[in-house]
């Protein structure tokens, strides 16, 4: 019976302990744990995401290609480069990342929107 509540604390402070990493995780701390994890791609995105909303594209496009040299594998980064790269009219930019995402194999539904986008 000790075995099973000992495993049952573990559970408990394992729950409890990532509830409390998600809640420091939001925009409004991200700078913080950038300092402590620099090249954390989930605080970069964030931290992308925080740019943008506050109208700092240009600063953001440094974030998410930062995030791409890291790990050039996550393709919904590529997507969102591209995506603030057209909306900022860096129009060729914008193609060469359109263009990458969609030679890969993605759902038909995001090679609509990325064919979209390029015949813009």
């Amino acid at each position: 019976m000790k075995y099973t509540v000992f495993f049952l604390l573990i559970i408990f402070s394992s729950l409890s302990h990532s509830d409390e990493i998600r809640i420091i995780a939001s925009e409004d701390k991200i700078e913080q744990l950038l300092k402590i994890d620099p090249d954390n791609i989930d605080f970069l995105s964030i931290y992308g995401v925080k740019l943008v909303k506050s109208g700092k594209a240009r600063s953001a496009i440094e974030v998410y290609k930062k995030i791409i040299n890291r790990r050039p594998d996550l393709l919904v980064y590529y997507l969102e480069l591209a995506r603030l790269q057209f909306f900022l009219n860096e129009l060729d930019d914008a193609k060469i990342n359109f263009e990458y995402v969609y030679s890969k194999n993605l759902p038909v539904n995001v090679k609509y929107n990325i064919r979209n986008y390029l015949k813009k």
